[in-house]
């Protein structure tokens, strides 16, 4: 459809509708509009230093006046300048910043450097400005601090002291008041008061949300300690309900009813997941705890029910082993507990997984992996077992290194070696690594103290690439002993297959006591 022009446009004369000249009108005062405006500039606040008069700021803009192109150079930075703060220096504030004097002006890095000085916690707001002069720009950015908490008060705590819910708040006095970290430190509160029992506390913020507000407050409605008065089990066939309390920690005390375990859903959760992992390992894949908790009048002491659907128990169909290229199938299998038929047991198979890996391990394929995986039938309660092996590569021994710290002069090398099973050129057997490491603990060489993690080690590195280049010749071409490179003392004429790996023994020497002369 066709709408009537309402000007007519003859040939000889060219007519401008008014509409059009409104346009262009509207076009010229919105120009004028947007120029004198804020908006205008690339950020915030553009206009004169707080402080200082501008006359050239006042100056009318002509809105039709050519801007800057885009080869147009970016004027320099003649100052950065911080006002406002009190506290925080001006020059921590400059080092943090990458907009500096001498350097080009980058609308972008003024943008970064407000994020920037944001991030800090001091800081309530940041404002930049922009004062441009013919020489360059001045940058100022107007910072607004937020107050420093002088108090902290805790009202209504009584079963938990004010020392320990500060250090669990976090929140402490010469601090920043920060809104945002008040409602942490309340949220940490309840967290805390309900791994203490304390159920249903809530922690209200009295004072200190205000912007200004240089005292915190928080208000605790405390509930009474929860604590268990007896556990039962029910629906329990394959173990007793004894067997089952040994693995769970919602239950009385061992001085019940003078002291009971405090109750927390938390630690309910996790004895609901420990007995569920529990009967899953002797294969009831389907077994299902749930729990049910019934209070007394006061909401103190409550009864915890475990209700336990166990399933069908399932059985090993089939075993296969996958991977494997060094060792053969009947090996393997000769090593395997768990057969088929059987019920499955998750104990077993782990002792199978142990087995093959220290097969492989005792044979320099110290790297290989076994994963024991179970696969589900469309038969229900029948499953099959796979072992899935990566073998890795074979590891012979290259040099052995004995680090001892402390005074060892009566210490010899030598008699560490004594007690290693492994020469240079040996394959590595990790059966030999773990019992050397339990000689030398038991030897009286060095300091042996398990509970405090000082006991000697043995780590396999791999030997450097000289060494490795040096073994590998000996080994092909067979030299004599007496024209050998002497860091190959040991190889026995061993066959070259194998990447080399240097043993590093550490301990530490016990410290010798002071004579009677020495003290």
């Amino acid at each position: 459809m066709r709408f009537p022009n309402p000007t007519r446009v003859n040939t000889n004369r060219r007519m401008v509708s008014p509409r059009r000249n409104g346009l262009f009108s509207s076009l010229a005062l919105l120009a004028i509009v947007l120029t004198a405006s804020p908006l205008a500039a690339q950020f915030p606040q553009t206009g004169p230093i707080p402080g200082q008069p501008n006359p050239e700021f006042n100056q009318p803009l002509d809105p039709f006046a050519p801007g800057p192109g885009p080869a147009a150079a970016s004027p320099i930075v003649l100052d950065v300048r911080i006002v406002g703060n009190e506290r925080i220096s001006a020059n921590q504030m400059l080092a943090r910043l990458k907009t500096r004097p001498d350097r080009a002006f980058d609308p972008d890095l003024l943008q970064a450097d407000t994020q920037e000085l944001m991030l800090m916690k001091e800081f309530r707001n940041v404002r930049p400005f922009v004062h441009e002069r013919p020489e360059g720009v001045i940058v100022t950015f107007e910072v607004s601090e937020k107050p420093r908490i002088e108090r902290v008060n805790y009202i209504g705590n009584r079963g938990i002291t004010t020392r320990v819910l500060s250090r669990e708040s976090g929140i402490k006095e010469g601090d920043p008041l920060d809104l945002y970290g008040l409602r942490l430190a309340k949220e940490r509160l309840e967290g805390f008061y309900r791994s203490k029992g304390y159920a249903q506390t809530e922690v209200e913020i009295v004072e200190g949300t205000e912007p200004d507000a240089r005292v915190v407050t928080f208000l605790i409605s405390e509930d009474v300690v929860r604590r268990v008065a007896d556990v039962e089990f029910i629906g329990n066939e394959f173990v007793s309900g004894a067997r089952l309390e040994s693995f769970i920690k919602s239950k009385p005390g061992m001085f019940a009813p003078v002291y009971r375990n405090k109750y927390t859903e938390e630690v309910l959760t996790a004895d609901r997941d420990r007995l569920t992992s529990y009967y899953r390992q002797f294969g009831f894949f389907r077994a299902v705890v749930d729990t049910e908790v019934v209070p007394n009048e006061d909401h103190s002491l409550m009864s915890v029910r475990f209700v336990i659907y166990e399933g069908p128990r399932y059985r090993v169909r089939n075993i296969a082993v996958a991977g494997n290229e060094v060792f053969r199938s009947e090996d393997l299998y000769s090593l395997v507990e768990l057969q088929e038929g059987e019920n499955f047991d998750g104990s077993k198979m782990e002792r199978d997984i142990a087995a093959i890996k220290d097969l492989y391990g005792g044979n320099g394929y110290i790297q290989a992996t076994v994963d024991g995986q179970t696969l589900f039938l469309e038969e229900p309660g029948w499953v099959d077992l796979v072992f899935q092996i990566s073998e890795g590569e074979q590891y012979r021994v290259g040099r052995i290194n004995v680090n001892i710290s402390g005074e060892y002069g009566v210490t010899r090398q030598s008699a560490v070696l004594a007690r290693l099973d492994l020469r240079p050129g040996d394959i590595i057997d990790i059966r030999k690594i773990r019992d050397s490491e339990r000689r030398l603990g038991a030897s009286g060489l060095f300091v042996a103290d398990p509970s405090m993690g000082q006991m000697p080690t043995i780590e396999l590195r791999p030997s450097d690439p000289d060494f490795a280049d040096h073994a590998s010749t000996a080994f092909r071409d067979a030299l004599p002993d007496g024209n050998r490179d002497p860091r190959l003392d040991g190889f026995r004429g061993q066959s070259p297959d194998g990447v080399l790996l240097d043993i590093e023994v550490f301990g530490a020497t016990p410290a010798r006591p002071r004579r009677w002369y020495e003290r």
